[in-house]
């Protein structure tokens, strides 16, 4: 699975998990390393991508805004540092979700940069996948341009194209 897939398939992922949320979801379960009320929605969603990376075996190192430690990920035993490294907002709008759950507006972002020490023009792809209050994901390839996925078909630039 090449780059520009993980990332989609990670909010992709999200999206998935956000749909599983019971009402415990809600709640403030703690602080996140701002010290900002971290709900349980944080954490499910957050876990949800970095599962999905380990499962996919992507070397990269996670910044996510409820975990105190970055996550590194390796592709397997023998590598001594990740290739990428990626930010993550578990769940953007938070507040937003606890007081305006399904109608609101809040989702997850996440991109992945090339490198251990990125700049702005090693970024590869990003994306937002809103949850609510209708889902659409708004992500970006470094040199193939930017897309709303809606259902089964991309749309850039006033053109649909099948995916």
């Amino acid at each position: 699975m090449n780059i520009y897939n993980i990332t989609l398939n990670a909010l992709i992922n999200s999206y998935e998990t956000y749909k599983k949320l019971d009402n415990q979801a809600s709640q403030v379960v703690g602080k996140n390393k701002s010290g900002e009320g971290q709900l349980g929605a944080d954490i499910q969603i957050g876990n949800s991508v970095i599962n999905f990376l380990t499962d996919k075996r992507v070397p990269i190192i996670v910044y996510s805004e409820e975990k105190e430690k970055p996550v590194t990920i390796l592709h397997n035993s023998i590598e001594e540092s990740p290739l990428y490294v990626g930010i993550l907002d578990d769940l953007d709008g938070s507040s937003v979700f606890k007081s305006q759950r399904g109608t609101g507006r809040y989702g997850t972002m996440f991109a992945i940069f090339k490198g251990l020490d990125p700049k702005y023009e090693d970024w590869l792809s990003c994306g937002v996948m809103e949850h609510s209050p209708k889902p659409r994901l708004f992500i970006a390839y470094k040199g193939q341009g930017a897309f709303l996925f809606n259902g089964k078909e991309a749309i850039t630039h006033n053109k649909k194209q099948r995916i």
